[in-house]
């Protein structure tokens, strides 16, 4: 048995499981302005960031810019949709600066997403300086959903609903896409209910107090529906296998 510490940090900390399509790259999959934010900041920072010096890269951490992501939506696209993306510049030098404003317009561009009239100001939430991006209607493209779920929810979905091995180290591998499909749609509507959960919140004299939401019956089916929808797409375009990690 692994020791408390190891457990925690492997086990414990993770806190939720995602769906994926082998073969897929979500990582370039952009459906909104939050997915656009993490692909900008892929290509350009997170790039970027090898080739500064330390003294460079030490400027940015003190100034506090990667504590915001460097870039993200702003708040106004959580608020009301408003599609702003912000660029927090705080530490950067005027030529890394410069760099990553063009390599932001460049991948724009790319991407066929419009670029409207930059703001520098100061940020309402963090203070320091923000440049601020308006941008145009993301592309619509053919994408599959998303399903993010608690790693209870998973292994109540997974291991409990639909009979899938448990990874020992966690999250399910090798799920056959139509296989998938066969399960969901053979499975008696009761099992949902077989396999809710009631919420709980219990502590005990040590150890960490421990919060479960519980998971409903229409929970269950409205995540089976997201998952169905996920191998559909899959299937369709030509990946046969899904995991869960």
């Amino acid at each position: 048995m692994k020791d408390w510490k190891v457990w925690l940090e492997t086990r414990m900390l993770q806190e939720s499981m995602d769906l994926y399509i082998k073969g897929h790259d979500t990582h370039n999959q952009i459906d909104d302005v939050d997915d656009l934010a993490h692909y900008l900041k892929y290509n350009t920072f997170d790039k970027m960031w090898s080739k500064m010096t330390p003294e460079e890269q030490e400027e940015i951490r003190k100034g506090g810019s990667m504590h915001h992501w460097v870039i993200s939506p702003d708040g106004s696209f959580y608020k009301d949709g408003t599609p702003v993306i912000n660029f927090y510049t705080t530490g950067f030098t005027p030529e890394r600066k410069k760099q990553m404003l063009q390599g932001i317009e460049f991948y724009l561009k790319e991407l066929g997403i419009p670029m409207g009239q930059i703001q520098t100001n100061t940020s309402n939430m963090y203070g320091g300086e923000v440049i601020r991006i308006p941008i145009g209607q993301i592309p619509k493209k053919d994408t599959p959903a998303r399903l993010n779920m608690s790693n209870q929810n998973a292994i109540t979905i997974f291991r409990d609903l639909l009979n899938y091995p448990e990874d020992p180290e966690g999250g399910f591998f090798g799920i056959s896409a139509a296989d998938l499909l066969i399960k969901i749609d053979n499975l008696p509507d009761y099992m949902s209910q077989v396999h809710q959960r009631d919420p709980y919140d219990k502590k005990g004299k040590t150890g960490p107090r421990m919060i479960d939401f519980g998971l409903s019956a229409d929970a269950i089916q409205q995540r089976l529906d997201i998952i169905r929808q996920i191998a559909q797409w899959a299937v369709k375009n030509g990946h046969s296998e899904l995991y869960v990690a």
